[in-house]
């Protein structure tokens, strides 16, 4: 679904596909911009489908009352540290900590762009594509998987995040 989208248009897009969806945008103010204009603040939205929790919406006009018992989201964006900061500007509403960052490091030497192959990348990648989705076939038809840690792993866990909790807080200067 798109990311330059209303609060009640992400609403209903979920709504129409079952409670799921996949929003993947090459720019990450894409997501921002819509988020910030006058019909757009939903990144309530986002927060409560990482929880997979309940979607609800009403409108006066024609009496429409919708909504969804669970929720799947799925958000890919690529963009600056500048782009996320506009998107996320605080820690302190939520949406930060229910975000995974992938940050590229910088090259350092000039890779050709004139390749002598012949490769095809969209071909590697529907191999790949197809690859998961077979993966992801056998996992459904097994049903429901439950992850459980050893007491161990727990610990280990424990002790590790931890760790960083207290980095983060000396880090920040602040409470987490």
């Amino acid at each position: 679904m798109a990311g330059n989208n209303t609060g009640t248009g992400i609403l209903q897009n979920i709504m129409d596909a079952n409670g799921t969806g996949f929003i993947c945008e090459s720019e990450a103010d894409t997501l921002s911009t819509a988020i910030g204009s006058d019909y757009g603040h939903w990144s309530d939205t986002l927060r409560k489908a990482f929880d997979h929790d309940r979607l609800s919406y009403n409108r006066r006009t024609d009496q429409e009352y919708r909504e969804i018992k669970k929720s799947y989201l799925s958000v890919l964006l690529s963009g600056t540290p500048a782009q996320v900061k506009a998107l996320i500007p605080s820690a302190e509403n939520g949406l930060f900590s229910r975000q995974l960052f992938y940050y590229m490091p910088g090259i350092w030497q000039w890779v050709s762009q004139f390749t002598t192959g012949d490769i095809d990348i969209e071909e590697i990648f529907t191999t790949i594509g197809l690859d998961w989705k077979k993966k992801l076939d056998l996992l459904k038809a097994h049903g429901l998987h439950t992850l459980r840690l050893t007491d161990e792993q727990k610990q280990e866990f424990d002790t590790l995040f931890s760790a960083l909790f207290t980095r983060s807080g000396i880090a920040n200067g602040n409470e987490m």
